[in-house]
Formats: C-alpha cells, structure tokens, sequence
C-alpha cells in the first residue's frame, strides 16, 4: 500500500558508520512504484552531517542539497 502525501512517518537508518542507527520524523512527500520520498522534520546538525557523508559514500552525486 502506497503511503499518502502529508502521511507522517518514523525512519529508523543503519548507515554503516558504527554509529548507533539514525533515528529520525518524517512526512512523506510522494511515493511511486521506486519507494518512498520523504521530507526529514527537524534535523539537528549532526544528524545532517551523517546523512550527507552517507549519500556521498554510497552515490555518484554528493548531497550538497541537504539543508537544514
């Protein structure tokens, strides 16, 4: 079952850095048949940073689109 727009979401993300997982509330933007995209609510600066070296070390596109 596809998740609405505007559907609230907790997120739960082993990033591989021996971190504890990042544990993070989120809004569902859209979904289609690839997944879910989702807007983060309220990341601190740390969370960020462990997004953005995340999406840099497993893409060919860094994450300089990542904002707080």
């Amino acid at each position: 079952a596809m998740l609405p727009p505007g559907a609230p979401a907790q997120v739960q993300l082993t990033l591989g850095d021996r971190e504890a997982p990042l544990s993070l509330s989120a809004r569902v933007v859209g979904a289609d048949a690839d997944g879910v995209n989702l807007n983060f609510e309220s990341p601190n600066q740390r969370q960020l940073q462990r997004l953005k070296s995340f999406v840099d070390a497993v893409t060919d596109h860094p994450a300089h689109a990542i904002t707080q």
